[in-house]
């Protein structure tokens, strides 16, 4: 959902979704690359199903799992709200217009934890714990990557 300029309209966001993307994991680039796609893509087992953020071995296995176990595969890219902190304070220019803001840990129907900066039309405030969120694809033609935003669900339907 969402292309940058929009989404950065839309969402009032500041001009640091334009900012290059620097030392990327390179374990983590097929995730990058398949934002691009508009596909957020977690790392899952091929034996058991279990699913991962970021890239690791499988812990459900005696041993040392293969490497080989492991595979990028496209996810729902959605959750519920785990935790959320509501940021106040400006500790660098470029968010002076978005305080206050939201930074959430999403529970993704899959499983993994992954931490994220959440977008509302509202007051962050108005965003709970168990609420259901979805991935937003915030496109910067400029910079050459896609960010993954999050934002509550009833605002898409």
């Amino acid at each position: 959902m969402g292309d940058g300029l929009s989404v950065q309209a839309e969402y009032g966001l500041g001009d640091w979704i334009h900012e290059p993307l620097e030392d990327l994991d390179p374990d983590q680039i097929v995730f990058w690359d398949g934002l691009k796609d508009h596909v957020f893509k977690l790392c899952r087992c091929t034996a058991c199903g279990t699913w991962y953020w970021p890239l690791t071995l499988c812990r459900n296995h005696g041993g040392v799992p293969e490497p080989g176990q492991m595979e990028w595969a496209p996810s729902s890219g959605r959750g519920t709200i785990f935790a959320r902190v509501i940021v106040h304070q400006v500790t660098d220019p470029q968010f002076a217009g978005e305080v206050p803001y939201g930074l959430i840990v999403v529970e993704l129907e899959e499983g993994p934890l992954f931490v994220c900066r959440m977008i509302t039309k509202g007051d962050p405030y108005d965003a709970r714990i168990g609420d259901e969120v979805e991935v937003v694809y915030c496109d910067s033609d400029q910079a050459g990557h896609t960010l993954p935003l999050f934002a509550p669900v009833r605002e898409w339907n």
